[in-house]
């Protein structure tokens, strides 16, 4: 199904009398960098470059963002995907001040609910890190069973890149060895503080 086709007028999702669901807008990529910054393990990563890369759009994802309707303030973004498939992916991200407020509970079952109307679904799956327990418990109100465990990606990327570099003469030949070494460690410190992943599924 063409990505274009969950979407109405105005390039809108969703909506209820609190939130507006739509796609993404070129005014929304401040708000959207911000909300990237503020959940990422290395902020740092985020120059100019990196920034441009991150707001591309996701050919793969079918991505809408979460407007407050009382003070069109942007609160985070939801994600699909694997749209096509009937057990797609779910995930929500939300700026930290609209956290803890049931905010995500709501336009979590307003964005599930609406795309069980736009095609036929089994099953969704959430992939969560070990230590976020507050989505954990947010998808566990849909009734999300836990299907399974995988080791935390970026981990697993981690250590493909070092092993790439401990075996490469010439990189071991230069004087930044030891600092881009450093590098790899620190990050492998950070991204295995977050834990595995936990797969869960929620049937509808």
């Amino acid at each position: 199904m063409d990505k274009e086709l969950y979407f109405k007028d105005n390039g809108v999702f969703a909506e209820n009398k609190d939130f507006l669901l739509r796609a993404r807008k070129e005014t929304d990529k401040e708000d959207y960098l911000n909300l990237c910054i503020e959940i990422s393990v290395m902020p740092s990563m985020y120059d100019d470059n990196f920034k441009e890369l991150s707001w591309k759009d996701l050919l793969d994802e079918i991505e809408v963002f979460v407007i407050n309707k009382e003070n069109n303030e942007f609160c985070g973004e939801i994600t699909l995907k694997n749209y096509n498939s009937d057990t797609p992916e779910i995930g929500i991200n939300l700026l930290k001040k609209y956290r803890g407020q049931g905010i995500g509970y709501k336009v979590t079952k307003l964005f599930m609910e609406t795309v069980c109307q736009i095609q036929n679904i089994e099953y969704f799956i959430v992939r969560i890190y070990s230590d976020n327990l507050h989505s954990q418990n947010l998808f566990k109100k849909f009734g999300a069973i836990k299907i399974g465990e995988e080791e935390n990606e970026y981990v697993k990327l981690l250590r493909e890149v070092y092993n790439i570099l401990k075996d490469d003469e010439l990189l071991e030949a230069l004087e930044d060895y030891n600092k881009i070494n450093d590098r790899i460690y620190r990050l492998f410190d950070k991204y295995r503080a977050k834990g595995d992943v936990i797969r869960y599924r929620i049937d509808v």
